[in-house]
């Protein structure tokens, strides 16, 4: 802040538990506050001077106001670079509802019929001044014989330097172009004589030749070997292949007795857009054609918001660094390469993967993702970021020690589309629940090696090291001391894909796609990360380089791994006994699975030198007792000390840490874990004893996991909800979601998805906190019906939500008649709407029957 700053502001800000930092006396740039106002000026005088010379100047201020709101829609947002500071603060800005227009530009403003007298011009001249934003399609105006301020709908610009856009005969030709381009792209319900017209018309206007038909190949009666393509397929045009028209089923005959594969299936349809195959031909089964209809729009499913990242799942390792196993530190590099016992490992592992980025080191061919250059190289409008050096031990890699250099990402500004869509853990466990309830049905492993490098992008990104970081061979073999900086920096051109880059997952995730649609591999259209093939019995989820493959024939795993191995570096797990960090125990004649993570609680424990507690801990939070007999059970509030920031810090490690382990295997720790999260910012004695609690319950239970059982993959939910049991008057609810047969409740599965959080809102009844959390159940079964059917495994029945309160199940299945409360009027209708479109089943047993009640105590 700047110094200027009264105690009153001083104490309030303090008392928010805020960290108040002055800037230095008399240098203003150091305040980005006053950098802005500077900008906003500049922007003012450039309005000001474009007025036309009859606008009163007197009338300046009123200008201000559209100011500040295209200088906020030219600024980009410093959390979401891709996002405006306007439309960050204020949502997407509508040109059509609001018009706007240069300031102090003229305008011819209608007068409407009880402004004006019957012999009146029917029009006025006045200046525009700004956007009326609460109202629709007006604009703010001065009139220029009264000099009031006027809202009106209906104007004419007339700029005194510049033409009014208008629209011209070659706009209406182009708009009538595209106009035939969607009729014949589109639902084609005409008969083909007039889509005939309409092309032969398109083709008259457009001055295009007739199009040449795409042949497609009708699939053979036998599967052959893949043959390995040897030419570069990249070029080649992709011809996307509309599933809506086609539609294969049929059985298909096993290969040569040489080969051990299952016995052949029959396939289910498949429904996505895929390209044509250009390389082996696949059997010959009979076609169905259906009435194409029109592309639904492809939005991103609830609980897959999060999964549209770059980053992967959960590394065994913490925040890029390493524990030592004698002393439980966590080591980064630079701690790394001061220990004796380390450093010389390390440093070479570092001069590897930077041979790799270069042009080579050793016997290591280079990949020329990255240049050393000189400082005066960076090109003025590039920012050289930092780099960042993450170590980490893969014991399933040929080299285990990983030491690799990623970029600071968040310094780059990147205008383009940064999301990858990368599959979630519940898309990984619903395809390992696919895979054990398919019968001849296995899974396998795949991992990419420098799946993020060689790609392709439109302009360099820059980055610096410092020199003593930089092995000694490194700095011999690219003569990097003649490159140093003053200050000790080096700085490197990055040319393709890197680690870090924000830009890195789309591109190396759209050219992965551009190269498997070539081979009939499409990603399904509602589920990010899930991937089909058009006619092959496979389907793999993907996880940044990590692919979780399900197929019922080798011919078809083979198949993918020749097609991945014509461009990447391939790694295979046969067993397909490790996925996203977890161990995946598979007892294929028994249909079922066990996943686990046995060495994930022993280093997060040796992390944070917890000893194993002296007596077993069998609770992994400290449970509010039961005041029998008292008519409301009050929370006691918390009154122990606040923590030193280290400490909050520490909380909020372990927090972290331990939540990817019980998303993945262990779900009784997400009831604790949201607990201490909402309370970790003003973090206390009681956070921090509950800490150690959660700690001594992991200890004492290391080693938990979650079995997977054969079924008719049918998803079934229990909801539950603790009515006033969180701190200032909250309530939790909790859900339970797992995959069942079909009218079969007392089948007893492990959980794909355990939902225990807070409800933000204070409920006024138990009954609208179980609503609460019936409405938060469906709301997240929604995807994953979704994602069920575009596996194969489609919900043709409602699906059963379970419920113990009478209450909740009457009001939504219409058995009781609902009092006024606004508070349960979004959540009532919504379940009702849903159940009326047959997708939900609200059913009520006891609560001893009720899987979600432990998460929601």
């Amino acid at each position: 802040m700047d110094n200027k700053t009264s105690t009153d502001v001083e104490a309030f800000i303090q008392s928010q538990c805020i960290a108040l930092q002055y800037t230095p006396s008399d240098i203003h740039c150091t305040n980005s506050a006053e950098r802005a106002i500077r900008t906003w000026k500049n922007h003012f005088l450039a309005g000001i001077a474009s007025l036309p010379k009859s606008f009163p100047i007197a009338n300046w201020c009123r200008l201000t106001h559209q100011c500040d709101h295209t200088v906020n829609m030219l600024r980009p947002c410093r959390q979401n670079p891709a996002l405006s500071a306007f439309e960050a603060m204020d949502g997407s800005f509508s040109f059509d509802a609001t018009p706007m227009a240069p300031p102090g530009t003229e305008v011819l403003v209608h007068l409407k019929p009880s402004r004006r007298t019957s012999w009146s011009f029917h029009a006025a001249n006045g200046w525009y001044i700004g956007p009326s934003l609460k109202h629709y399609c007006c604009i703010r105006l001065i009139m220029a014989d009264t000099g009031a301020e006027r809202l009106t709908d209906t104007f004419r610009y007339k700029h005194h330097a510049m033409p009014v856009p208008t629209i011209t005969p070659t706009d209406r030709i182009i708009a009538a172009t595209k106009h035939l381009t969607d009729a014949l792209d589109g639902t084609q319900e005409a008969p083909l004589d007039e889509l005939q017209a309409i092309l032969s018309l398109r083709q008259i206007l457009l001055g295009e030749a007739p199009p040449t038909p795409v042949p497609i190949d009708p699939p053979p009666t036998t599967v052959l070997s893949t043959p390995i393509s040897n030419h570069n397929l990249d070029d080649e045009p992709i011809h996307m292949w509309n599933p809506d028209q086609h539609q294969f089923s049929g059985i298909f005959n096993p290969p040569d007795k040489g080969t051990p594969v299952p016995n052949p299936i029959a396939f289910r349809p498949v429904a996505g857009s895929p390209a044509v195959i250009e390389e082996d031909k696949p059997p010959s089964p009979p076609v169905s054609r259906q009435p194409r209809t029109r592309a639904q729009h492809r939005a991103t499913p609830v609980h897959l918001i999060n999964s549209a990242t770059t980053c992967p799942l959960s590394p065994i390792n913490f925040i890029g660094a390493v524990v030592d196993d004698a002393t439980g530190d966590v080591l980064e590099y630079r701690h790394l390469i001061k220990s004796a016992t380390h450093k010389t490992i390390w440093q070479r592992s570092f001069a590897n993967e930077l041979g790799r980025l270069f042009q080579g080191i050793r016997d290591i061919k280079g990949t020329n993702t990255c240049f050393f250059i000189a400082k005066a190289k960076v090109p003025k409008h590039k920012f050289a970021t930092y780099g960042r050096i993450v170590c980490t031990f893969r014991p399933q890699k040929d080299e285990q020690h990983r030491t690799r250099p990623t970029v600071g990402g968040d310094r780059i500004v990147y205008a383009g589309d940064k999301s990858t869509p990368t599959a979630d853990l519940v898309t990984a466990k619903l395809l390992i629940n696919s895979t054990i309830s398919t019968p001849r049905a296995r899974f396998y492993g795949i991992d990419l090696a420098n799946f993020y490098l060689m790609t392709p992008m439109a302009e360099f990104e820059y980055m610096r090291l410092r020199l003593d970081l930089i092995p000694k061979e490194i700095q011999d073999k690219y003569d990097l001391r003649n490159l140093v900086d003053g200050h000790g920096w080096v700085y490197i051109e990055i040319r393709m894909g890197m680690y870090g880059l924000p830009q890195a997952g789309i591109l190396a995730n759209k050219l992965l796609e551009k190269r498997l649609n070539v081979k009939g591999y499409y990603q399904c259209q509602h589920t990010p990360g899930l991937w089909r093939h058009v006619w092959r019995d496979i389907m793999f989820c993907l996880v940044v380089d990590d692919f979780g493959v399900k197929t019922t024939a080798l011919e078809h795993i083979t198949h993918l791994k020749s097609a991945l191995e014509e461009h990447y570096t391939v790694a295979m797990d046969w067993t397909g006994s490790l996925f996203c960090g977890i161990n995946l125990d598979w007892n294929y004649p028994e249909s079922i699975v066990t996943m686990n993570m046995p060495q994930y609680v022993p280093k997060a424990l040796l992390k944070f030198q917890h000893p194993t507690p002296s007596s077993p801990q069998h609770q992994p939070y400290k449970n509010v007792p039961i005041q029998y007999g008292a008519k409301i059970q009050r929370v006691a509030s918390d009154t122990s000390e606040p923590l030193s920031p280290a400490a909050i810090k520490r909380v909020q490690d372990v927090v972290g840490t331990l939540l990817y382990y019980g998303r993945a295997v262990d779900p009784t720790l997400l009831t604790a874990l949201s607990a201490i999260a909402a309370r970790q910012a003003k973090g206390t004695k009681a956070v921090a004893d509950a800490c150690q609690q959660l700690l001594d319950y992991v200890a004492t239970h290391p080693n938990a996991g979650i079995r997977y059982k054969a079924c008719d993959m049918i998803l079934a939910i229990h909801t539950d909800a603790s009515y006033l049991s969180e701190q200032e008057g909250k309530s939790r609810a909790a859900a339970h979601f797992y995959l069942t047969n079909k009218a079969d409740e007392k089948f007893n599965n492990g959980a794909i998805l355990t939902l225990s959080s807070i409800i933000k809102h204070v409920m006024s009844s138990a009954s609208e906190a179980e609503l609460a959390a019936l409405y938060y159940g469906c709301k997240l079964a929604i995807p994953i019906r979704t994602t069920l059917a575009e596996m194969g495994h489609p919900q043709h029945d409602r699906t059963m939500v379970t419920t113990d309160n009478i209450t909740a199940q009457g009001l939504t299945m219409g058995t009781m008649t609902p009092k006024a409360s606004k508070s349960m009027d979004q959540r009532f209708h919504w379940l009702k709407c849903r159940h009326a479109q047959h997708q939900f089943l609200y059913l009520w047993r006891r609560g001893t029957a009720n899987r979600a009640d432990y998460a929601s105590k």
